[in-house]
Parts: C-alpha cells; sequence; structure tokens
C-alpha cells in the first residue's frame, strides 16, 4: 500500500492529482494494489482511499478515488513519519500501528523507578491509567543472584551472536525475558502500545543490573532516564559528524551510504576511528554524531574503541541532539559512555548491550529513513515499528533534572 503525505498530491473531492514529474516513481511504489492511504497533518487524519480510475495528461497524473475509512494520527507522527520522503510503501498493518501509536500518545507512561536503598534495590511502579502505584524491594543477595543470571544470560547471547549471524531472535531472547519475568512488576507481558519510562537515581558505582524493558515488553516503548539535566542547543547547524571502523565488515559501506542519503540535509564530517582522537573537538559543534566502531563493556562501564584506546569519554557535547552508537555493548547500562554524553549535554543517546551482528547494524539506514532531527525520540519509536529488531538491539536513553 502506498503511503502519501498530502502536498506531495492534492485531494479535491474524489480526485487525487498529483503533479507529472512525480507521478511514475508514485505510480510505481504503489505498484498493482488499488488502496493508497493519504496522511493530511492539519486535518490530524489519514484517509484510507480505494483506487477506482486512473488518466494521465501532459502535466498531472489523475486518480479518481473513492473514500473506505479514515484514521486519526497524530500530525506529530505524520511530521516525522514524512520528514525526509513524502511517500512510503507499507502494508496495511503499519496504518494500524501508527493509529494505535497515535492513541498511545494521549495516555500518562508507565514509570519505573530505580533506586538503591543502602543495602537493597527498590523499585517503584505507577500506572495512572491504571491507578496503580507499587513497589517492591530486592535484597543485596538477591539483587546479585538476579543480575549474575542477567549476565550470565547475557553472555550467552553474546557468544551466539557471534558465532551465528542469523539466529532465531525470538529463541535467543526468550532466556533473558525469564529471568526478567522473575520480577514480580505489576506488568502484563501483553502489555501493549504503551510508553515506559525507567528513571534511575544517581549511582556513582553504576551497578545497577541489566533490566531487560525493550526485550520483555518489546510491543511498548521504552526510554531510559538517567540524571543530567538537558541543555539548550547553542547554535542549530545541522552538523553530523560519523565515525566508523575500518576493520568492521558493515561500517564503512553504511558510513558511505549514510553520506550518500544525508548530504543534502546535513553538513557532513565523517572520520576513521583510528584519527578520531585528534578530532573530537569537532563534537562540541556537532547536532548529531554516528558511531559505528567498536564497543565494549570495562570495569563494568560502557566503552568505545577511539585511536585504538578504549575509552567512556568523548569530548564535550554542548549542541547535541542525538548520539547513535552503533557498538556493541554500549547500551549495557548507562553507567560509561552514555552517562557521559547525556552528562556533557547530549539530549538522546541510542545504544545497544549486546553484540550487534552486522545486519543490524547495517538496519540504521531504516532510522534514518524517517528521521525527525527535532524529534528523534519519535523517529526512534516509528522506525522501531518498521524494524522490529531495532528495539531489541538498541536502548533509548535521555535524562531527567529533578531527582525522584
Amino acid at each position: 500500500m502506498l503511503f502519501l503525505k498530502a502536498g506531495a498530491a492534492v485531494l479535491t473531492g474524489n480526485r487525487l492529482e498529483i503533479p507529472a514529474a512525480s507521478a511514475a516513481p508514485l505510480m510505481e511504489k504503489l505498484g498493482r494494489n488499488s488502496r493508497l492511504a493519504y496522511f493530511d497533518s492539519s486535518r490530524k487524519a489519514a484517509a484510507l482511499l480505494e483506487i477506482t480510475d486512473s488518466s494521465i495528461g501532459t502535466r498531472h497524473a489523475y486518480l479518481n478515488v473513492s473514500p473506505v475509512k479514515t484514521y486519526v494520527v497524530s500530525p506529530l507522527i505524520v511530521d516525522t513519519l514524512f520528514s525526509r520522503h513524502t511517500a512510503f510503501t507499507f502494508d496495511k498493518s503499519f496504518l494500524n500501528k501508527l493509529v494505535r501509536l497515535s492513541d498511545s500518545m494521549e495516555i500518562p507512561p508507565v514509570s519505573l523507578y530505580f533506586a538503591h536503598d543502602r543495602d537493597s534495590l527498590s523499585i517503584t511502579v505507577s500506572d495512572p491509567m491504571n491507578t496503580l502505584y507499587s513497589r517492591i524491594v530486592l535484597s543485596q543477595r538477591d539483587l546479585r543472584a538476579y543480575s549474575d543470571d542477567i549476565i550470565g544470560v547475557l553472555n550467552r547471547i553474546n557468544q551466539e551472536l557471534r558465532d551465528n549471524p542469523d539466529p532465531d531472535y525470538t529463541r535467543l531472547f526468550s532466556p533473558l525475558q525469564n529471568v526478567f519475568a522473575r520480577l514480580p512488576l505489576p506488568l502484563s507481558a501483553d502489555t501493549a502500545f504503551r510508553r515506559i519510562d525507567a528513571y534511575y537515581e544517581p549511582d556513582a558505582g553504576g551497578s545497577y543490573p541489566f533490566f531487560p524493558l525493550e526485550n520483555s515488553f518489546p510491543n511498548c516503548f521504552v526510554r531510559n532516564l538517567i540524571p543530567g539535566g538537558k541543555s539548550n542547543f547553542q547554535k542549530k547547524n545541522r552538523k553530523l559528524t560519523l565515525v566508523y571502523s575500518q576493520d568492521l565488515k558493515f561500517a564503512m559501506k553504511e558510513t558511505g551510504e549514510l553520506i550518500e542519503y544525508l548530504r543534502a540535509s546535513y553538513k557532513l564530517e565523517s572520520y576513521p576511528e583510528n584519527v578520531f582522537r585528534e578530532y573530537q573537538s569537532e563534537l562540541e559543534s556537532a547536532n548529531y554524531f554516528h558511531y559505528n566502531g567498536h564497543g565494549e563493556v570495562r570495569g563494568g562501564r560502557g566503552c568505545v574503541l577511539s585511536g585504538g584506546h578504549w575509552t567512556e569519554r568523548l569530548a564535550d557535547v554542548k549542541n547535541m541532539r542525538l548520539a547513535v552508537l552503533n557498538c556493541c555493548q554500549t547500551g549495557f547500562q548507562a553507567a560509561g559512555i552514555v552517562e557521559n554524553l547525556i552528562r556533557t549535554g547530549a539530549h538522546y543517546v541510542i545504544a545497544s548491550p549486546f553484540d550487534i551482528p552486522d545486519d543490524t547494524a547495517y538496519s540504521f539506514l531504516k532510522f534514518y529513513r524517517c528521521f525527525n532531527p527535532e524529534n528523534p525520540e519519535l523517529s526512534y519509536i516509528i522506525s522501531s515499528l518498521i524494524d522490529p529488531k531495532l528495539p531489541l538491539f538498541f536502548r533509548l536513553f535521555t535524562s531527567y533534572n529533578s531527582k525522584i
């Protein structure tokens, strides 16, 4: 089915008028499908239309259509989905997902608060929709056993990802979900299309265990929030800094394609990882950062390989809206590179707790396909609907200002 943004064509009554210059590619995208979805953000709606006839003139193509159904879709979703392209092809189920996402944006998120209380960990769950407020406490002994189990499962997952480039992801992640299910959280595994905000109190030791919310609630939208106030842009320059490792199979290829894909919209700078240490000061003025390189947990903290050295700290990122760490294990928990990026000024960080297979690392082209630079969070959510592997492998981190 063709998803078309208002403006790319003009709908007047039961007639859709398409400029000749774009008619051929749009008709090719439509294929043999007799239906299209026409998104109009000003009307907060998507009209499902049945094509009854078509004709092509010298300056325009005309489609005679009849309305089938109208869906309510948030203008934010429409503007983000079509932020780079005016047309996409998806099946009808994706339209239904967008509608459910639109509905969920009107619902307050479920909040989970993780806090250390001396020798224990408390988890407080708040759901305004169900007037739910619940608190559980894990003793230090239980927390250590639980954490050891998760790390053991995580190590087995990473080993299989290294050995098998195309695993059965449902089977692969189910042991991790089973461990997490032992926590007596008052949330159902079939919870869907809800936003979940996971708040983590300050913890100098970085000793929070990995809580695989993204894997345990794959149909929800999870934000991991850590302390560190957002800074305002000093200058919006649409500058995107790309760093790539020359010894990773897909890193150079993906970086090259990202450059071709984004060069018309961003001021791009790219550096091989082995020389980037000399140019880290460039990050101080970058609005966006994408790192295709090696990552690892060292001493319980996420690190990246830069200039042949493992580091958890890059230059201060005063103007950064989004940092994407397409690197193994950097998102295992916030401690390390993620925490340092956010505390020095990054608004959002996307990172993975796992070893990243080549095909998954390469999937960020899909993320940038509908990337709205003013709303990276919604871009991440919509991309996760397009490619369900994205939230399985990559977590979204941001910050909060006030104390829990």
